[in-house]
């Protein structure tokens, strides 16, 4: 490919050749033209003959072939000149660009692009950087969710491992007799169906985040009171919590509050809110939920009196399989419930949030775009 500093070296060669050219020919023409001003009866063949020169023409040669010399040497000046400033504006700066992008194009994301003193090539300049900068943060992201994969292999075979090894243990003692009495063999059904459940929950909390993952989760929005829906909740949840010796409490304002949103996916939020409360809560310990109107926003909490969450791991909660068993020092869970709460609570235009002490409790913040009466009136 010809590149445009060959281009002007060439149009400099072709224009020195002829002027050079021009400079040889001179003596001749002027000759010619010195003769033919001096012929008489018109005789051109005895003019071209002749070789002689008179003194005017010859005066015209000498300032004629000076000016040509000297337009030659500014032409040559100025070609330089402007083979410099090419070789310093766009040849260098486009010959980085060129070995910036091949760089770019094996995946080298890191490399120095620096801009060019013209605009054109300038613009250039950013518009590669910006495009290398995009490209990095696009690997980024595929390096994680690659991580996420690979950890999501790791956690479901530790999370699986433990449920399937306790089933098989309970079977085998029923069926070696191991476990012979009433009692015994009660408890090893009650163990088995309590994994078989977790079992079962983990698979649907894997779905559930796949489809969150690839957008494929739909949603059914409604109107929805939310007073009603959190004493169904806690109907719900208040007696097997306290048939396990914790205490349940409900706080709800007197007015109806409404918000738009899809119920299955709320109670799916508040059932691993409630859930996380029960699991990392003291033994005898307090749950409360309670629920707030302020301007054009619903809140909705969950507080328990349990282990509480060191201020450092708060905001990792929410990561995709962060285990807050490691933090609380418990051996239960796989890290997919807050991110999935985080996820749909984003789908509503909401927040979700926690707050804790270590030794204390934590409380988990649930914030809504609050449906105002008058909206419900001009639906209505």
């Amino acid at each position: 490919m010809i590149t445009l500093k060959t281009r002007f070296l060439t149009a400099f060669g072709v224009s020195v050749a002829v002027l050079l050219t021009i400079v040889l020919l001179s003596p001749v023409l002027f000759g010619c033209f010195g003769l033919l001003s001096n012929s008489d009866n018109g005789d051109i063949l005895r003019l071209l003959v002749v070789s002689s020169v008179n003194e005017e023409s010859g005066r015209v040669l000498a300032f004629f072939l000076s000016w040509l010399a000297v337009s030659v040497l500014a032409a040559a000046a100025v070609v330089t000149f402007l083979l410099f400033t090419l070789e310093r504006k766009v040849t260098r700066p486009v010959e980085e660009l060129t070995a910036a992008a091949d760089k770019i194009c094996v995946g080298e994301f890191d490399v120095e692009i620096i801009g060019a003193d013209e605009k054109e090539i300038d613009d250039l300049c950013r518009s590669l950087d910006d495009l290398r900068l995009k490209l990095r943060e696009r690997e980024a992201r595929e390096q994680a969710i690659l991580d996420d994969r690979r950890l999501l292999i790791a956690n479901i075979s530790h999370d699986m491992r433990t449920p399937v090894t306790t089933i098989l243990g309970y079977l085998q003692a029923i069926e070696d007799g191991v476990a012979s009495s009433p009692e015994q063999i009660e408890n090893g059904y009650r163990q088995i169906r309590a994994k078989a459940e977790f079992l079962r929950y983990l698979a649907e909390d894997m779905s559930e985040y796949s489809d969150l993952e690839s957008g494929r989760l739909r949603y059914n929005f409604e109107d929805m009171e939310l007073k009603s829906f959190l004493d169904d909740m806690a109907e719900e949840y208040r007696e097997p919590l306290e048939s396990r010796g914790f205490h349940f409490d409900l706080s709800l304002p007197s007015e109806e509050i409404f918000i738009r949103g899809d119920r299955r996916r709320l109670q799916r939020v508040m059932q691993n809110l409630l859930s996380n409360a029960e699991k990392y809560n003291r033994p005898g310990g307090e749950i409360a939920v309670s629920l707030e109107a302020e301007g054009d926003y619903v809140y909705i909490m969950v507080a328990d009196s349990g282990v509480g969450i060191p201020e450092s791991s708060l905001k990792k909660v929410f990561d995709s399989f962060y285990r807050e068993d490691d933090v609380r020092g418990f051996a239960d869970g796989h890290g997919l419930g807050l991110a999935i709460a985080r996820r749909i609570v984003a789908a509503h235009r909401g927040k979700i949030w926690l707050q804790s002490r270590e030794g204390e409790g934590t409380c988990a913040f649930l914030a809504l775009p609050r449906k105002t009466r008058y909206q419900q009136e001009e639906l209505s």
